[in-house]
């Protein structure tokens, strides 16, 4: 993982990302490398005068999509 702050902004604006190779399995014999998934992730964040402000998006090499927009402590 790996953030960035960007300081030309009135407000400190956070830019990340990540890169995921994984799989859950019931068995650990089933342990295959080639069939994993591949994910990632890119993040943006802002320290805003109401709060922080999180804006994330995430997509699988299957063609999953997320996203998330949040505002406020996390706990």
């Amino acid at each position: 993982m790996t953030t960035e702050r960007i300081q030309a902004l009135e407000y400190p604006v956070f830019l990340g990302a990540t890169l995921e190779y994984g799989n859950v399995l019931q068995e650990d014999n089933d342990i295959e490398f080639d069939e994993g998934l591949l994910t990632g992730s890119v993040f943006l964040g802002a320290d805003t005068p109401i709060g922080p402000l999180y804006l994330n998006v995430g997509a699988t090499q299957t063609k999953g999509f997320s996203a998330l927009l949040s505002l406020g402590l996390t706990f």
